[in-house]
Protein backbone atom coordinates (compact mmCIF):
# COMPACT_ATOMS: atom_id res chain seq x y z
CA UNK A 1 0.00 0.00 0.00
CA UNK A 2 2.38 2.63 0.30
CA UNK A 3 3.55 2.93 -2.91
CA UNK A 4 -0.34 3.48 -3.45
CA UNK A 5 -0.41 6.10 -0.92
CA UNK A 6 2.88 7.94 -1.77
CA UNK A 7 1.41 8.57 -5.39
CA UNK A 8 -2.21 9.48 -4.62
CA UNK A 9 -2.59 9.99 -0.46
CA UNK A 10 -6.00 11.71 -0.86
CA UNK A 11 -7.21 8.71 -2.72
CA UNK A 12 -6.43 5.82 -0.49
CA UNK A 13 -4.60 6.88 2.36
CA UNK A 14 -5.76 7.07 6.08
CA UNK A 15 -4.28 9.63 7.81
CA UNK A 16 -3.65 12.20 4.93
CA UNK A 17 0.14 11.97 4.94
CA UNK A 18 2.19 11.13 1.86
CA UNK A 19 4.83 8.85 2.60
CA UNK A 20 8.35 8.44 0.34
CA UNK A 21 8.05 5.49 -1.94
CA UNK A 22 9.21 2.63 -0.16
CA UNK A 23 12.31 1.34 -0.13
CA UNK A 24 13.14 -0.56 2.81
CA UNK A 25 12.42 -4.42 3.53
CA UNK A 26 9.93 -5.52 6.00
CA UNK A 27 6.54 -4.87 7.27
CA UNK A 28 5.25 -0.94 6.74
CA UNK A 29 2.56 1.05 8.79
CA UNK A 30 0.85 2.23 5.53
CA UNK A 31 -2.27 0.67 4.36
CA UNK A 32 -5.68 1.41 2.48
CA UNK A 33 -7.97 3.29 3.91
CA UNK A 34 -11.43 1.63 3.81
CA UNK A 35 -13.66 4.52 3.13
CA UNK A 36 -15.48 4.11 -0.08
CA UNK A 37 -12.85 6.95 -2.01
CA UNK A 38 -10.59 3.87 -1.44
CA UNK A 39 -12.66 1.33 -2.13
CA UNK A 40 -13.60 2.80 -5.73
CA UNK A 41 -9.87 3.27 -6.47
CA UNK A 42 -8.89 -0.12 -5.90
CA UNK A 43 -12.22 -1.93 -8.12
CA UNK A 44 -10.66 0.55 -10.85
CA UNK A 45 -7.23 -0.97 -10.37
CA UNK A 46 -8.95 -4.18 -9.98
CA UNK A 47 -10.92 -3.63 -13.43
CA UNK A 48 -7.61 -2.75 -15.39
CA UNK A 49 -5.91 -6.19 -13.70
CA UNK A 50 -9.02 -7.88 -15.38
CA UNK A 51 -8.54 -6.52 -18.53
CA UNK A 52 -4.92 -6.98 -18.63
CA UNK A 53 -4.96 -10.65 -17.33
CA UNK A 54 -7.31 -13.39 -17.86
CA UNK A 55 -6.38 -15.48 -14.80
CA UNK A 56 -8.73 -17.18 -12.99
CA UNK A 57 -7.64 -15.58 -9.86
CA UNK A 58 -6.55 -12.18 -8.84
CA UNK A 59 -4.60 -11.88 -5.76
CA UNK A 60 -4.68 -9.18 -3.26
CA UNK A 61 -2.07 -10.01 -0.80
CA UNK A 62 -3.49 -9.06 2.67
CA UNK A 63 -0.10 -10.05 4.51
CA UNK A 64 1.52 -8.40 7.01
CA UNK A 65 -0.70 -5.42 7.28
CA UNK A 66 -0.38 -3.93 10.97
CA UNK A 67 -3.64 -2.16 11.60
CA UNK A 68 -2.03 0.86 13.58
CA UNK A 69 -3.47 3.53 11.63
CA UNK A 70 -6.78 2.32 11.33
CA UNK A 71 -6.86 2.15 15.56
CA UNK A 72 -5.45 5.52 15.09
CA UNK A 73 -7.91 7.07 12.26
CA UNK A 74 -11.19 8.51 13.83
CA UNK A 75 -12.37 8.10 10.19
CA UNK A 76 -11.70 4.32 10.40
CA UNK A 77 -13.30 3.77 13.68
CA UNK A 78 -16.11 5.59 12.87
CA UNK A 79 -16.84 3.31 9.53
CA UNK A 80 -16.19 -0.05 11.28
CA UNK A 81 -18.89 1.30 14.32
CA UNK A 82 -21.09 1.87 11.40
CA UNK A 83 -20.93 -1.36 9.75
CA UNK A 84 -21.15 -3.17 13.65
CA UNK A 85 -17.78 -4.31 13.24
CA UNK A 86 -15.45 -4.95 16.46
CA UNK A 87 -12.00 -5.61 15.33
CA UNK A 88 -9.82 -3.97 12.84
CA UNK A 89 -8.99 -7.63 11.69
CA UNK A 90 -12.95 -7.57 10.89
CA UNK A 91 -12.52 -4.61 8.72
CA UNK A 92 -9.70 -6.05 6.72
CA UNK A 93 -12.42 -8.76 6.47
CA UNK A 94 -15.16 -6.99 5.30
CA UNK A 95 -12.70 -5.16 2.60
CA UNK A 96 -11.84 -8.59 1.21
CA UNK A 97 -15.06 -9.54 0.93
CA UNK A 98 -16.12 -6.55 -1.02
CA UNK A 99 -13.33 -6.75 -3.13
CA UNK A 100 -14.67 -10.83 -3.87
CA UNK A 101 -17.43 -9.99 -5.03
CA UNK A 102 -16.48 -7.32 -7.16
CA UNK A 103 -14.21 -9.60 -8.84
CA UNK A 104 -16.80 -12.48 -8.98
CA UNK A 105 -19.20 -9.71 -10.86
CA UNK A 106 -16.53 -9.63 -13.21
CA UNK A 107 -16.27 -13.72 -13.64
CA UNK A 108 -12.93 -13.89 -11.54
CA UNK A 109 -11.88 -15.44 -8.22
CA UNK A 110 -10.26 -13.51 -5.20
CA UNK A 111 -7.01 -15.21 -3.53
CA UNK A 112 -4.94 -13.79 -0.55
CA UNK A 113 -2.84 -14.60 1.94
CA UNK A 114 -3.90 -16.97 5.31
CA UNK A 115 -4.18 -13.24 7.35
CA UNK A 116 -7.50 -12.75 5.33
CA UNK A 117 -8.86 -15.75 7.65
CA UNK A 118 -8.69 -13.14 10.51
CA UNK A 119 -11.37 -11.46 9.50
CA UNK A 120 -14.24 -14.18 8.83
CA UNK A 121 -13.98 -13.98 5.15
CA UNK A 122 -16.66 -15.73 2.57
CA UNK A 123 -15.31 -19.67 1.56
CA UNK A 124 -15.51 -17.65 -2.07
CA UNK A 125 -12.15 -16.44 -1.35
CA UNK A 126 -9.17 -18.99 -1.08
CA UNK A 127 -6.34 -18.85 0.77
CA UNK A 128 -2.56 -18.86 -0.02
CA UNK A 129 -1.32 -20.34 3.42
CA UNK A 130 2.42 -18.85 4.33
CA UNK A 131 2.48 -18.67 7.63
CA UNK A 132 3.27 -22.58 8.20
CA UNK A 133 0.04 -25.17 7.15
CA UNK A 134 -2.17 -24.03 9.85
CA UNK A 135 -4.20 -21.57 7.64
CA UNK A 136 -4.46 -24.11 4.88
CA UNK A 137 -5.90 -26.74 7.03
CA UNK A 138 -7.91 -23.82 8.76
CA UNK A 139 -9.20 -22.70 5.30
CA UNK A 140 -9.68 -25.83 3.76
CA UNK A 141 -11.83 -27.18 6.64
CA UNK A 142 -14.01 -23.88 6.69
CA UNK A 143 -14.44 -24.72 2.93
CA UNK A 144 -11.72 -22.82 1.46
CA UNK A 145 -9.93 -23.25 -1.48
CA UNK A 146 -6.33 -23.36 -0.83
CA UNK A 147 -2.94 -23.63 -1.74
CA UNK A 148 0.12 -24.52 -0.18
CA UNK A 149 3.09 -21.85 0.66
CA UNK A 150 4.39 -22.33 3.67
CA UNK A 151 7.55 -20.67 5.36
CA UNK A 152 10.11 -21.90 5.54
CA UNK A 153 9.29 -24.96 3.33
CA UNK A 154 8.45 -23.26 0.15
CA UNK A 155 10.84 -20.04 0.67
CA UNK A 156 13.35 -20.97 -1.54
CA UNK A 157 15.36 -17.27 -1.63
CA UNK A 158 16.41 -19.60 1.95
CA UNK A 159 19.95 -20.70 1.48
CA UNK A 160 20.90 -24.65 0.01
CA UNK A 161 23.65 -24.94 1.87
CA UNK A 162 25.97 -23.69 4.84
CA UNK A 163 28.52 -23.20 2.58
CA UNK A 164 30.44 -19.73 2.32
CA UNK A 165 29.69 -19.80 -1.63
CA UNK A 166 25.74 -19.56 -1.55
CA UNK A 167 24.71 -16.35 -2.69
CA UNK A 168 22.47 -13.90 -0.18
CA UNK A 169 19.32 -14.92 1.28
CA UNK A 170 17.38 -16.60 4.92
CA UNK A 171 20.00 -18.58 6.58
CA UNK A 172 17.42 -21.29 6.86
CA UNK A 173 18.88 -24.21 4.96
CA UNK A 174 16.28 -25.75 2.72
CA UNK A 175 17.73 -27.91 0.87
CA UNK A 176 16.71 -30.02 -2.18
CA UNK A 177 15.97 -33.00 -0.77
CA UNK A 178 13.70 -30.86 1.81
CA UNK A 179 11.88 -29.55 -0.85
CA UNK A 180 11.44 -33.35 -2.18
CA UNK A 181 9.80 -34.34 1.27
CA UNK A 182 7.68 -31.75 1.99
CA UNK A 183 3.96 -33.08 1.51
CA UNK A 184 1.72 -30.55 0.13
CA UNK A 185 -1.56 -32.24 1.58
CA UNK A 186 -0.85 -31.65 5.15
CA UNK A 187 -2.05 -33.75 8.17
CA UNK A 188 -5.31 -32.13 9.72
CA UNK A 189 -7.32 -31.40 6.95
CA UNK A 190 -10.39 -33.75 6.93
CA UNK A 191 -10.13 -36.20 4.11
CA UNK A 192 -13.45 -35.12 2.77
CA UNK A 193 -12.15 -31.62 1.97
CA UNK A 194 -8.60 -32.49 0.43
CA UNK A 195 -10.32 -31.65 -3.11
CA UNK A 196 -9.80 -28.11 -2.25
CA UNK A 197 -6.43 -28.42 -1.94
CA UNK A 198 -5.51 -26.83 -5.16
CA UNK A 199 -1.58 -27.03 -5.39
CA UNK A 200 1.58 -25.71 -3.50
CA UNK A 201 3.59 -22.78 -4.88
CA UNK A 202 7.11 -21.54 -4.22
CA UNK A 203 8.10 -18.57 -3.53
CA UNK A 204 11.75 -16.50 -3.92
CA UNK A 205 11.52 -13.08 -2.32
CA UNK A 206 13.65 -10.85 -4.59
CA UNK A 207 15.20 -8.49 -2.19
CA UNK A 208 17.68 -11.11 -1.10
CA UNK A 209 18.08 -11.31 -5.06
CA UNK A 210 20.09 -8.68 -6.76
CA UNK A 211 20.47 -10.51 -10.16
CA UNK A 212 18.88 -12.99 -12.26
CA UNK A 213 21.87 -15.50 -12.06
CA UNK A 214 21.22 -15.05 -8.04
CA UNK A 215 17.08 -16.00 -8.58
CA UNK A 216 17.86 -19.02 -10.44
CA UNK A 217 20.05 -20.42 -8.53
CA UNK A 218 17.48 -19.95 -6.06
CA UNK A 219 14.57 -21.74 -8.12
CA UNK A 220 16.59 -24.35 -9.36
CA UNK A 221 16.84 -27.36 -9.34
CA UNK A 222 14.12 -26.88 -6.29
CA UNK A 223 11.34 -26.19 -8.43
CA UNK A 224 11.58 -29.32 -10.17
CA UNK A 225 11.41 -31.34 -6.55
CA UNK A 226 8.36 -29.23 -5.83
CA UNK A 227 6.69 -30.33 -9.45
CA UNK A 228 6.96 -33.82 -8.44
CA UNK A 229 5.98 -33.72 -5.26
CA UNK A 230 3.03 -31.61 -6.59
CA UNK A 231 1.53 -33.55 -9.19
CA UNK A 232 2.55 -37.15 -8.14
CA UNK A 233 1.06 -39.29 -6.03
CA UNK A 234 2.26 -39.53 -2.46
CA UNK A 235 3.18 -43.48 -3.20
CA UNK A 236 5.05 -42.86 -6.23
CA UNK A 237 7.15 -40.34 -4.77
CA UNK A 238 11.28 -41.49 -4.65
CA UNK A 239 13.84 -39.35 -3.79
CA UNK A 240 16.66 -41.80 -4.76
CA UNK A 241 15.01 -42.27 -8.37
CA UNK A 242 14.21 -38.62 -8.44
CA UNK A 243 18.28 -37.98 -7.84
CA UNK A 244 18.79 -39.92 -10.82
CA UNK A 245 16.32 -38.39 -13.32
CA UNK A 246 17.29 -34.83 -12.21
CA UNK A 247 20.93 -35.59 -13.90
CA UNK A 248 19.60 -35.28 -17.67
CA UNK A 249 17.41 -31.88 -16.26
CA UNK A 250 20.54 -30.89 -14.78
CA UNK A 251 22.35 -30.61 -18.30
CA UNK A 252 19.27 -28.85 -19.99
CA UNK A 253 19.27 -26.42 -17.91
CA UNK A 254 23.25 -25.67 -18.21
CA UNK A 255 22.34 -25.89 -21.96
CA UNK A 256 19.92 -23.31 -21.65
CA UNK A 257 21.54 -20.97 -19.77
CA UNK A 258 20.15 -20.89 -16.42
CA UNK A 259 22.63 -20.57 -13.59
CA UNK A 260 21.27 -23.81 -11.92
CA UNK A 261 22.52 -24.83 -8.40
CA UNK A 262 24.41 -27.41 -7.65
CA UNK A 263 24.14 -27.45 -3.73
CA UNK A 264 22.76 -31.00 -3.40
CA UNK A 265 25.84 -32.21 -5.33
CA UNK A 266 28.76 -29.99 -4.26
CA UNK A 267 31.72 -31.72 -1.85
CA UNK A 268 30.98 -30.33 2.06
CA UNK A 269 34.06 -30.45 3.97
CA UNK A 270 33.30 -31.27 7.46
CA UNK A 271 37.11 -31.71 9.76
CA UNK A 272 37.12 -32.98 12.62
CA UNK A 273 37.86 -31.24 15.82
CA UNK A 274 39.18 -27.49 16.67
CA UNK A 275 41.61 -25.24 14.24
CA UNK A 276 43.57 -24.86 17.83
CA UNK A 277 43.82 -28.71 17.96
CA UNK A 278 44.90 -29.19 13.95
CA UNK A 279 47.51 -26.56 14.45
CA UNK A 280 48.54 -27.97 16.93
CA UNK A 281 48.84 -31.21 15.82
CA UNK A 282 49.97 -30.16 12.63
CA UNK A 283 47.26 -31.95 10.58
CA UNK A 284 43.35 -32.52 10.71
CA UNK A 285 40.75 -35.49 9.69
CA UNK A 286 38.95 -34.38 7.42
CA UNK A 287 35.04 -36.02 6.37
CA UNK A 288 33.60 -35.26 2.59
CA UNK A 289 30.17 -36.04 1.88
CA UNK A 290 27.49 -34.32 -0.09
CA UNK A 291 23.53 -33.37 0.35
CA UNK A 292 22.29 -36.23 -2.47
CA UNK A 293 24.70 -38.91 -1.37
CA UNK A 294 24.89 -39.76 -5.33
CA UNK A 295 27.98 -40.11 -7.43
CA UNK A 296 31.77 -40.71 -6.23
CA UNK A 297 33.85 -38.52 -4.53
CA UNK A 298 37.13 -38.24 -5.75
CA UNK A 299 39.93 -35.30 -4.53
CA UNK A 300 43.42 -34.64 -4.88
CA UNK A 301 45.54 -32.82 -2.12
CA UNK A 302 47.48 -30.62 -4.28
CA UNK A 303 45.23 -27.92 -5.40
CA UNK A 304 44.82 -29.44 -8.76
CA UNK A 305 41.07 -30.08 -9.71
CA UNK A 306 40.31 -33.93 -9.45
CA UNK A 307 39.47 -36.14 -12.26
CA UNK A 308 37.45 -39.41 -12.40
CA UNK A 309 41.27 -40.81 -11.97
CA UNK A 310 41.93 -39.31 -8.79
CA UNK A 311 41.57 -40.82 -5.53
CA UNK A 312 37.91 -41.77 -4.29
CA UNK A 313 36.82 -40.29 -0.85
CA UNK A 314 36.01 -43.65 1.47
CA UNK A 315 36.73 -42.75 4.87
CA UNK A 316 37.61 -39.58 6.70
CA UNK A 317 40.97 -38.52 5.89
CA UNK A 318 44.18 -36.83 7.40
CA UNK A 319 45.35 -33.33 6.07
CA UNK A 320 48.83 -32.03 7.13
CA UNK A 321 49.14 -28.88 7.31
CA UNK A 322 49.98 -26.77 3.61
CA UNK A 323 47.83 -29.08 1.76
CA UNK A 324 45.11 -28.15 -0.11
CA UNK A 325 42.19 -30.56 -1.08
CA UNK A 326 40.29 -30.12 -4.31
CA UNK A 327 37.52 -32.60 -4.49
CA UNK A 328 33.78 -33.11 -6.41
CA UNK A 329 31.42 -35.75 -7.06
CA UNK A 330 31.36 -37.80 -10.46
CA UNK A 331 28.81 -39.56 -11.61
CA UNK A 332 29.27 -43.28 -13.40
CA UNK A 333 30.38 -41.83 -17.21
CA UNK A 334 33.09 -39.41 -15.39
CA UNK A 335 31.10 -36.43 -15.25
CA UNK A 336 31.53 -34.26 -12.77
CA UNK A 337 27.97 -33.47 -11.15
CA UNK A 338 29.04 -29.92 -9.42
CA UNK A 339 31.89 -27.92 -9.49
CA UNK A 340 35.15 -28.79 -7.71
CA UNK A 341 35.01 -27.36 -3.92
CA UNK A 342 38.17 -26.41 -2.07
CA UNK A 343 39.62 -27.31 1.36
CA UNK A 344 42.94 -25.08 2.83
CA UNK A 345 44.68 -26.74 5.22
CA UNK A 346 46.96 -23.88 5.51
CA UNK A 347 47.94 -22.23 8.89
CA UNK A 348 46.90 -19.10 7.40
CA UNK A 349 43.39 -20.91 6.42
CA UNK A 350 43.13 -22.03 10.18
CA UNK A 351 43.92 -19.04 11.55
CA UNK A 352 41.29 -17.24 9.29
CA UNK A 353 37.26 -16.80 9.32
CA UNK A 354 34.95 -15.78 7.03
CA UNK A 355 30.92 -14.59 7.33
CA UNK A 356 30.09 -17.68 7.35
CA UNK A 357 31.88 -19.45 10.20
CA UNK A 358 30.88 -16.57 12.47
CA UNK A 359 27.72 -17.77 15.20
CA UNK A 360 25.30 -15.48 16.56
CA UNK A 361 26.02 -13.88 19.76
CA UNK A 362 24.15 -15.60 22.93
CA UNK A 363 19.90 -14.78 22.95
CA UNK A 364 20.36 -14.29 18.75
CA UNK A 365 20.40 -16.23 15.99
CA UNK A 366 22.18 -15.15 12.27
CA UNK A 367 18.40 -15.04 10.38
CA UNK A 368 19.82 -13.52 6.54
CA UNK A 369 22.72 -13.43 4.42
CA UNK A 370 22.93 -10.21 2.85
CA UNK A 371 24.88 -8.36 0.07
CA UNK A 372 27.07 -5.15 0.75
CA UNK A 373 24.77 -2.89 -1.19
CA UNK A 374 21.38 -3.11 -2.40
CA UNK A 375 21.51 -3.97 -6.14
CA UNK A 376 24.67 -5.60 -5.66
CA UNK A 377 25.45 -7.09 -9.59
CA UNK A 378 27.67 -10.18 -7.73
CA UNK A 379 26.97 -13.00 -5.15
CA UNK A 380 29.97 -11.91 -2.94
CA UNK A 381 30.25 -10.31 -0.51
CA UNK A 382 27.79 -11.57 1.65
CA UNK A 383 27.44 -11.58 5.66
CA UNK A 384 25.39 -13.73 7.52
CA UNK A 385 23.80 -10.85 10.11
CA UNK A 386 21.52 -10.97 13.14
CA UNK A 387 19.37 -7.76 12.04
CA UNK A 388 18.51 -7.11 16.09
CA UNK A 389 21.63 -7.52 17.43
CA UNK A 390 24.51 -6.46 15.79
CA UNK A 391 26.65 -9.05 17.37
CA UNK A 392 28.72 -12.11 16.09
CA UNK A 393 31.09 -14.63 17.56
CA UNK A 394 33.90 -16.67 16.58
CA UNK A 395 33.52 -19.74 18.11
CA UNK A 396 36.47 -21.64 19.27
CA UNK A 397 38.62 -19.60 17.49
CA UNK A 398 42.45 -20.65 17.98
CA UNK A 399 43.89 -17.97 19.95
CA UNK A 400 46.75 -19.73 21.71
CA UNK A 401 48.37 -20.07 18.42
CA UNK A 402 48.40 -15.90 17.41
CA UNK A 403 49.40 -12.89 19.06
CA UNK A 404 46.83 -10.39 17.49
CA UNK A 405 43.42 -10.15 15.27
CA UNK A 406 43.04 -8.16 12.55
CA UNK A 407 39.29 -7.41 11.74
CA UNK A 408 37.03 -6.03 8.42
CA UNK A 409 34.29 -3.97 9.84
CA UNK A 410 31.75 -3.73 7.12
CA UNK A 411 28.81 -0.83 7.51
CA UNK A 412 25.64 -2.56 5.76
CA UNK A 413 22.33 -0.50 4.86
CA UNK A 414 19.45 -0.55 8.16
CA UNK A 415 16.95 -1.16 5.69
CA UNK A 416 14.55 -3.21 7.63
CA UNK A 417 10.73 -2.34 8.27
CA UNK A 418 10.28 -4.35 11.93
CA UNK A 419 6.97 -2.64 12.81
CA UNK A 420 5.97 -3.99 16.03
CA UNK A 421 9.31 -6.19 16.18
CA UNK A 422 11.31 -3.45 16.78
CA UNK A 423 10.84 -3.87 20.43
CA UNK A 424 13.48 -7.27 19.60
CA UNK A 425 16.11 -4.49 18.59
CA UNK A 426 19.19 -4.95 20.89
CA UNK A 427 20.93 -1.60 21.74
CA UNK A 428 24.55 -1.57 23.02
CA UNK A 429 25.59 1.40 25.73
CA UNK A 430 27.59 3.50 23.40
CA UNK A 431 30.31 5.46 25.14
CA UNK A 432 31.63 7.36 21.84
CA UNK A 433 29.71 9.55 19.27
CA UNK A 434 29.46 6.83 16.71
CA UNK A 435 29.59 4.10 18.79
CA UNK A 436 32.20 1.27 19.23
CA UNK A 437 33.70 -2.23 18.09
CA UNK A 438 34.12 -3.99 21.40
CA UNK A 439 36.03 -7.20 20.70
CA UNK A 440 36.37 -9.72 23.38
CA UNK A 441 38.01 -13.00 24.16
CA UNK A 442 36.03 -15.69 26.35
CA UNK A 443 32.88 -14.90 24.93
CA UNK A 444 30.91 -11.49 25.14
CA UNK A 445 31.37 -11.98 28.86
CA UNK A 446 34.57 -12.06 28.44
CA UNK A 447 37.86 -9.85 28.55
CA UNK A 448 38.04 -6.74 26.02
CA UNK A 449 41.37 -7.06 24.09
CA UNK A 450 40.67 -4.18 22.01
CA UNK A 451 37.89 -0.95 21.42
CA UNK A 452 37.68 0.56 18.45
CA UNK A 453 35.28 3.77 18.03
CA UNK A 454 33.44 3.62 14.72
CA UNK A 455 34.05 6.31 12.31
CA UNK A 456 31.16 8.94 11.01
CA UNK A 457 29.11 6.90 8.87
CA UNK A 458 28.89 9.55 6.64
CA UNK A 459 31.84 9.78 5.37
CA UNK A 460 33.80 7.11 6.00
CA UNK A 461 34.22 3.54 4.10
CA UNK A 462 32.02 0.89 4.19
CA UNK A 463 34.60 -1.89 4.80
CA UNK A 464 38.11 -1.09 6.99
CA UNK A 465 39.78 -3.21 9.08
CA UNK A 466 41.34 -2.97 12.68
CA UNK A 467 43.40 -4.81 14.48
CA UNK A 468 44.59 -5.80 18.59
CA UNK A 469 46.78 -7.81 20.47
CA UNK A 470 45.82 -11.45 22.02
CA UNK A 471 48.68 -12.58 23.86
CA UNK A 472 48.42 -14.91 26.36
CA UNK A 473 45.71 -16.32 25.59
CA UNK A 474 45.00 -20.10 26.19
CA UNK A 475 43.70 -22.80 24.01
CA UNK A 476 40.40 -22.22 22.10
CA UNK A 477 38.67 -19.39 22.67
CA UNK A 478 35.38 -17.28 21.54
CA UNK A 479 35.85 -14.36 19.90
CA UNK A 480 33.11 -11.91 20.68
CA UNK A 481 32.39 -8.97 17.92
CA UNK A 482 30.25 -6.41 19.51
CA UNK A 483 29.17 -2.83 18.16
CA UNK A 484 27.09 -0.28 19.99
CA UNK A 485 26.74 1.92 17.25
CA UNK A 486 23.46 3.88 17.80
CA UNK A 487 19.91 1.75 16.17
CA UNK A 488 19.57 4.93 14.21
CA UNK A 489 22.85 4.31 12.27
CA UNK A 490 23.70 1.64 9.80
CA UNK A 491 24.14 -1.67 10.84
CA UNK A 492 27.74 -3.03 11.25
CA UNK A 493 28.96 -6.66 11.20
CA UNK A 494 32.33 -8.75 11.14
CA UNK A 495 33.33 -9.64 7.39
CA UNK A 496 36.10 -11.39 8.26
CA UNK A 497 38.86 -12.20 10.73
CA UNK A 498 42.79 -13.10 10.40
CA UNK A 499 44.70 -14.02 13.81
CA UNK A 500 48.37 -13.68 13.22
CA UNK A 501 50.43 -16.50 13.85
CA UNK A 502 52.70 -15.97 17.14
CA UNK A 503 55.43 -18.27 15.18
Amino acid sequence: AQAAVAAYPGEVGVLGDRPEVGHDWGIMPWLFSPAPRSMIFIKNVLDELVDIFPSEFIHVGGDEAVKDQWQRSPAVQAQMKALGLKTENQMQGWMIAELGKHLASKGRRLIGWDEILEGDVPTSASVMSWRGEKGAVEAANKGHDVVLSPAPNLYFDNLQSDRGDEPPGRIGVQTLEAVYNYDPQPAGIDPARLGHVLGAQANAWSEYLATARQKEHAIFPRLSALAEVTWSPKAARDWRGFVARLDPQMLRYRREGIAVADSAFAVNFRPQGTRGQALKAGRAVLAMDTQAATGTIHYTLDGKAPTAASRAYAAPLTVRVGQVVMAAAFAADGRTLAAPRRYDASRAAWLSAGASDFAACPKGALGLRVPLNEGQAEDAPAYNVNIFDTCTQWVAAPLAEAKAVAIEVVRLPRNYGLAHEESALRAHYAVTEHGELVVKAGGCDGRVVGTFPLPDPATAPNRFRVSAPVKGEIGDADLCFQFTSPLADPFYTVGAASLEDRR
